[in-house]
């Protein structure tokens, strides 16, 4: 058997690496073939230290005879195939055949692998089926070859290869080597200056991207100038060994390199990545069944089953190994999303042991909203319509309807979120996304009351939650929105019955500041001359400045408590009561506007711990103190 431990002194150079580095080598066979095929493929595990059993590896790689040059570009060698069929034999792995879809209203024909004929524009009748590749790029500006309602018919005839963007050529290149016919991408197959086509189109992004066969993320170009194909940020320069085994009938050489095998996949989901960042790929990213994304160190693989990376022979992630959201922190969201959003998975035409709770895809939908609103958008104005694809699919799936970003059965839950950073965040224009929503700003949002990570889900506890009443979203001429309306709303309005808290002669409302410069609220009651609540958090959606909140009321909305897990012995209480911050009516309106949130959280790290006394004692003095009304807000 060849497992044994060598010690290897390369004399090769190596790029950023000493010249006498040592590497250890550790070789021993597979018995799981990669390619379908009978042949014996070795592994070989490199690391700087000297190997133990229990020893992690810095490296892993299969033996691909073929793969000699390791200077190439990602994708540059036709290593797609190899990665395609690498996942499919994973062990444990189900690879499911992709299916034919109804096609999108237009793709682009790509032609034969030998660039005997043009791409061209190709223009589907109803109901045509089949299967394509989808590109996720950035534009990273104008695109200098588009679509329009004057080059609709001319790129029909053909589209000259060379005028197309680099990053476009080498999407064709790839969906040609990897045996598809069909490509889409966004700014050729919709026509750009047609208001009617982009509001036609935009809505079936979703069923484009999640039934197409397979998504290219050209993930290190920051325009669609750059190319997909890169010079590796640090070219893979081998070492040559001899291989021979007579046991496995294999006579000729390996290639083993030191370093991680999973090297480059964090710059994919970091900052150095392009797409990263940008909120139009969110979705495209969530939607799409497998994914092809190029980095600058290798190529990687990603679907719902699992991450596999060029130079790795097992998986980098792997779905049967996370533990749902509590793990959404190093995986994708692929992993978590398309396990509940491929088919009903609640009533009766869920499949047996498939079903979730209304609950769990709120919590989705949560952990979907607070990872979106970290991305950039060229135009704010698009902060709903870049993310109405997912949206769609979650109002399908938990059959519940939504509301500029919220969904009606979790709308108090999802009103508690509060800016990260609201110094850097501006208001969107009121026509485009209501007050209440997260949408009305720019910037990322959080969760006063979470989602993930604890033990229990939070609960909403005493007995003066508010109540939601109607909830209304208006189109530009006036009317109300049709169900499923995602986008292109003008204005909406929620009717909230609870307790409000308005400055009177009676009631002053002060603000302190803490030692972080944090605002903090206190309620001080005029005629008693007493301070009766202290001690609550305020959050503006939009700066700190205290002189903004000079005629400011506070809308409660409820308490919630859960708990998280320290020992087997102790776990730790969470309970917060939240509120949220308005600015009342005008002499244009009778309607508040939402400008923030305020809170009062304890925690407690106590066993069997009575936690009804804080509640009740906070909800007595705001039944005395504040009124029990309906609000409308915008």
């Amino acid at each position: 058997m060849i497992a044994q431990d060598t010690l290897i002194n390369p004399q090769l150079k190596r790029i950023k690496q000493r010249r006498d580095q040592r590497i250890y080598v550790r070789i021993y066979p597979s018995y799981t073939t990669l390619d379908g095929s009978e042949q014996t493929y070795l592994l070989v595990h490199c690391s700087s230290q000297q190997p133990k059993s229990d020893q992690t590896t810095l490296a892993t790689y299969g033996l691909f005879l073929e793969r000699t040059d390791y200077t190439h570009a990602p994708g540059q060698n036709a290593s797609e195939g190899s990665l395609v069929n690498k996942f499919k034999s994973v062990p444990s792995k189900t690879y499911e055949e992709p299916q034919n879809f109804q096609m999108p209203t237009r793709t682009i024909e790509v032609g034969p692998a030998d660039g005997s004929r043009l791409p061209r524009l190709i223009c589907h009748e109803a109901g045509a089926t089949g299967q394509w590749v989808t590109l996720s790029y950035c534009w990273g500006g104008s695109v200098p070859l588009k679509t329009t309602k004057k080059t609709i018919f001319q790129w029909q005839e053909g589209i000259p290869f060379d005028q197309l963007p680099l990053t476009f050529q080498h999407a064709v290149e790839i969906t040609r080597r990897l045996g598809f016919e069909h490509l889409w991408i966004d700014s050729l197959c919709i026509i750009q200056d047609s208001f009617e086509d982009w509001s036609r189109e935009a809505p079936r992004m979703n069923g484009i991207y999640r039934s197409g066969v397979l998504n290219i993320a050209a993930d290190t170009a920051r325009t669609c100038h750059d190319g997909i194909f890169t010079i590796r940020s640090e070219p893979l320069v081998p070492l040559r060994l001899p291989l021979n085994s007579q046991k496995h009938s294999v006579r000729s050489s390996m290639y083993v390199r030191s370093g991680d095998h999973n090297e480059g996949w964090d710059i994919i989901l970091g900052s150095a990545s392009s797409l990263s960042s940008r909120a139009w790929v969110f979705q495209e990213s969530v939607l799409s069944p497998r994914t092809l994304r190029y980095g600058k160190r290798q190529l990687f693989w990603e679907c719902s089953q699992c991450i596999l990376g060029e130079m790795s022979v097992a998986p980098l992630i792997d779905a049967s190994k996370i533990r749902g959201l509590a793990d959404a922190y190093k995986t994708s969201l692929k992993m978590l999303l398309p396990a509940g959003l491929t088919q009903p998975l609640i009533g009766k035409d869920a499949p047996r042991g498939k079903t979730r709770s209304r609950v769990g895809l709120y919590n989705l939908w949560l952990l979907v909203m607070t990872k979106y609103t970290q991305r950039k958008l060229t135009y704010s104005s698009d902060k709903l319509a870049a993310l109405a694809g997912v949206a769609s699919f979650f109002e399908t799936r938990i059959g519940d309807r939504y509301l500029a970003g919220l969904f009606e059965g979790d709308i108090l839950r999802s009103l508690l979120w509060r800016v990260m950073d609201p110094t850097q965040a501006a208001a969107i224009n009121p026509a485009l996304a209501p007050s209440w929503s997260w949408a009305s700003v720019t910037g990322a949002v959080e969760l006063e009351v979470p989602f993930t990570a604890s033990i229990v889900t939070p609960q909403a506890v005493g007995n003066l939650t508010a109540s939601v009443g109607r909830a209304d979203l208006y189109l530009h001429d006036g009317s109300n929105a049709p169900a499923q309306h995602l986008t292109g709303i003008s204005r909406a309005m929620l009717e909230i019955e609870g307790y409000l808290l308005l400055p009177t002669a009676k009631t002053k409302i002060g603000y302190d500041r803490d030692r972080l410069n944090e605002i903090i609220l206190r309620i001080h009651d005029q005629t008693r001359n007493k301070v009766i609540m202290s001690g609550i958090s305020l959050h503006c959606d939009i700066g700190k400045d205290t002189d903004d909140l000079t005629d400011v009321c506070l809308l409660h909305l409820g308490a919630w408590k859960w708990t998280f897990g320290l020992s087997k012995r102790s776990t730790r209480l969470e309970i917060v009561l939240v509120g949220l911050l308005l600015r009342p009516p005008d002499s244009s309106s009778t309607a508040y506007r939402r400008v923030g949130i305020a809170t009062t959280k304890i925690s407690l790290q106590l066993k069997n711990l009575d936690d009804v006394y804080f509640i009740e004692d906070m909800e007595k003095t705001i039944s005395k103190t504040w009124d029990k009304t309906v609000v409308t807000i915008i």
